[in-house]
């Protein structure tokens, strides 16, 4: 499948075989991230996500948390400088995975498959920049379709993120699934 985007580089996503990424990654206690912030609360969204840029900013590493629909986590992990990765058990159903870019970057092929072969509701990405990717699985979610999908799409685009974000764009309606970016 052939995507047309502004003139560029020609891109394909590429879907990593493991959910678990190789590499140096601690497990630290969700009552760290808990006893910070308490809950997540509605009026102030922004507050968790803050918390995981701020302390991501500071080591250069990617962290990832699993948060309940009440906004209590119940992982956070700490990566290395490219990944974090969860065992799947630990993204069960209901959960929804934030976790940082630290160079700004849209979802990874990694993160794409961890989002369509794992229970989680949703996966949410900060970059440095502030900005946010967020993409949330709709009831008729089908992950063999969507990992098709993602796996033949093809195109040119100004960048990576730029390529990713206008895949996913494109696919929303088609596979069930809500894509936003936020600034």
């Amino acid at each position: 499948m052939s995507r047309k985007g502004k003139s560029g580089r020609k891109y394909k996503i590429n879907l990593i075989s493991s959910v678990n990424h190789k590499g140096n990654h601690n497990e630290h206690l969700p009552a760290e991230a808990n006893v910070k912030n308490k809950i997540i609360e509605k009026s102030q969204p922004n507050t968790f996500m803050q918390f995981v840029t701020d302390i991501a900013l500071v080591k250069n590493k990617e962290f990832a948390y699993t948060v309940d629909k009440q906004g209590f986590v119940h992982n956070f992990i700490e990566g290395n400088q490219h990944s974090v990765g969860f065992s799947k058990g630990q993204l069960k159903k209901g959960l929804t995975v934030i976790h940082n870019h630290p160079n700004s970057s849209n979802f990874s092929g990694a993160d794409l498959k961890s989002f369509a072969t794992t229970n989680i509701d949703a996966i949410i990405a900060v970059g440095k920049n502030g900005k946010t990717y967020i993409l949330k699985k709709g009831t008729q979610f089908n992950k063999k379709d969507f990992l098709d999908y993602i796996a033949n799409a093809e195109g040119t685009a100004t960048s990576k993120s730029a390529f990713v974000s206008k895949v996913l764009q494109d696919g929303q309606r088609r596979f069930h699934y809500k894509y936003e970016e936020v600034i």
